[in-house]
């Protein structure tokens, strides 16, 4: 298959098949995220981020920021810490 010069693309006309790839990709991380819905909600299975956990000056920027916009939407807040001990029974 001849290619337009440098630009990857067929000179035929016919579909870019690098679209393939990122329909495949697309795909799998669909089905990866529908897999891990079902599970949480017909099997009961808790989900546990595996992220790196942000700062605790970040998560307080962020808690202000949230709080601020409930206040601006008429909701009176109040931000305390929860336990984790007992959250997570």
């Amino acid at each position: 298959m001849q290619t337009h010069a440098g630009t990857g693309y067929p000179s035929d006309g016919s579909p870019c098949w690098k679209l393939d790839c990122y329909q495949s990709a697309i795909w799998a991380v669909a089905h990866r995220l529908c897999r891990v819905v079902w599970k949480i909600l017909h099997e009961g299975v808790r989900f546990i981020e595996q992220g790196v956990e942000p700062d605790p000056m970040a998560k307080n920027k962020r808690a202000r920021m949230l709080a601020r916009a409930l206040r601006k939407l008429g909701y009176e807040v109040a931000i305390t810490p929860i336990n984790l001990a007992t959250a997570e029974n």
